[in-house]
């Protein structure tokens, strides 16, 4: 099937919708859960949760995403891949069944055993999903995938709020994990059209394999990055740390999915299509860079600064163990953001190996620093994850350098008036609530301290470097950039 350009931009279109959306109305359901429910409940299916994820990406980034890239391929395949994909998710399934009391020894906590048996049979509900998901996307039939996604998250968080107050406590999470797959998988079957044939190939399945090895690789490299730290807790520490630790983890994943995310899948075409161009390359690498900090920096470092009144007041005094790992990951997570998008540069620029030795160099020092720091508690693994990540930097960095001929001395020119104007900002805002404004409520505190931190970080900016107010006022306003 042959497209055309304008319905690609169309599938783009649809995409951010969905992503925008689905992740808007997730974390509201979420911030009205934890209202209602305790951090241990959290902790129990956030645990449980981690391994279904870890099945799902066999059956998502593996077959799934083959029947996305195989060229010139029929309905056989698809029907052959999700035969597989049943057999897989059904093999995972029990596996996971008849494992879960001594998964729950492990983790010391008796209450997982049955949240894992009870969400582990979803996976056959997603190997369904998986496959009808790689067909829309193969149809870049893309408005499917927003309906789908905001119609059953915004389901989902209604059961789960109805159940949580009456009191089904862990159960209304588990239950808002059914309605979320039953819904979003049915609404994808009907916006397919399709449904699997009675046959298999049994060549498909051997080239369907093969092709799903690299992807299932770097996908689990992906997901040690982002879960490993959740395990490592959940087996040293109870579960109201892990639901303390979790909200940090969630909530930041929120704002990341909004800035840096997107920063890196909006730039990866462009980037791609300047690999025979050097000069105009190097110059949109150092404008990803830039915009990366120009966005992400003050973000981060106010969230860091303001997060002891960002966390009671959002999410209630009792997750206020949360404050400081989530400070401690806010302040962090600049650098795992640069190391993001420089690992999607290296990739738009075809260096995919290069890509998957630095992905596994970063989860093995994470896993190996999370690890250590965990039973120390949240604070102490918060620690160890930001300085694996950060370690990582300038190995990326390197790797621009010699690979791309980024001259890194001109990127630090670039990006210092940025981190200036960002630590000036955290000074200001500081300063501001301890000496002017200390007998202030929380929430008018809040936004004294917001807007200190807007009007300080701009006009440091401004002096610095003026042009890059003019770019973030672009940002901030929906001014749209000249294609590159």
């Amino acid at each position: 099937m042959a497209f055309k350009a304008s319905d690609i931009k169309i599938g783009v279109a649809w995409r951010l919708i969905e992503v925008i959306g689905a992740e808007f109305f997730s974390f509201c359901s979420f911030l009205l859960l934890t209202r209602l429910l305790a951090p241990e409940h959290f902790g129990v299916v956030a645990l449980a949760t981690i391994l279904i994820l870890l099945s799902q990406l066999v059956l998502f980034q593996g077959v799934g995403e083959a029947l996305v890239q195989i060229e010139d391929i029929d309905e056989s395949w698809f029907s052959s891949g999700f035969w597989l994909n049943v057999g897989l998710a059904g093999l995972v399934a029990f596996i996971l069944i008849v494992a879960a009391p001594y998964i729950a020894h492990a983790f010391a906590e008796p209450r997982f055993a049955p949240v894992l048996r009870a969400i582990a049979p979803l996976l056959v509900i997603y190997s369904l999903s998986g496959i009808l998901q790689a067909k829309l996307r193969r149809d870049l039939k893309l408005k499917g995938f927003a309906y789908a996604s905001i119609f059953a998250t915004i389901l989902g968080a209604i059961v789960a709020a109805v159940m949580a107050l009456m009191g089904f406590e862990v159960w209304s999470l588990v239950c808002q994990q059914w309605v979320y797959a039953l819904t979003s998988t049915t609404m994808f079957l009907l916006h397919a059209g399709w449904l699997p044939q009675p046959s298999v190939v049994k060549d498909h399945f051997k080239k369907l394999a093969s092709f799903s090895f690299n992807t299932v690789g770097a996908a689990l490299l992906r997901f040690a990055l982002r879960q490993l730290d959740l395990v490592f807790i959940g087996i040293y520490l109870p579960s109201k740390q892990v639901g303390l630790y979790f909200l940090a983890t969630r909530t930041l994943n929120t704002v990341g999915q909004l800035t840096y995310y997107s920063i890196q899948r909006l730039g990866l075409p462009v980037l791609a299509r300047l690999q025979h161009d050097s000069e105009r390359q190097r110059d949109a690498i150092i404008s990803t860079l830039k915009l990366t900090c120009l966005v992400c920096l003050p973000i981060f470092f106010g969230m860091a600064t303001i997060a002891d009144l960002v966390i009671p007041l959002a999410f209630g005094v009792e997750w206020t163990g949360t404050i400081t790992p989530f400070r401690i990951q806010s302040a962090f997570c600049i650098f795992y953001a640069l190391s993001l998008v420089a690992n999607q540069i290296l990739l738009s620029a075809g260096y995919a190996s290069i890509v998957f030795r630095l992905s596994a160099l970063n989860a093995l020092l994470f896993a190996v620093a999370v690890a250590f720091a965990a039973p120390h508690g949240i604070a102490a693994t918060a620690i160890a994850g930001g300085i694996a990540n950060t370690a990582c930097l300038p190995v990326y960095f390197f790797m621009l350098r010699r690979k791309l001929g980024i001259p890194l001395a001109r990127l630090a020119l670039d990006l210092l008036p940025i981190w200036i104007a960002a630590l000036i900002m955290v000074i200001a805002v500081v300063t501001t609530r301890a000496y002017l404004f200390p007998a202030l409520t929380p929430l008018l505190s809040l936004g004294v301290s917001v807007l200190v931190g807007i009007v300080a970080f701009t006009s440091v900016l401004w002096l610095l470097r003026r042009d890059y107010v003019d770019e973030l006022t672009d940002i901030v306003f929906g001014s749209q950039p000249d294609d590159p």
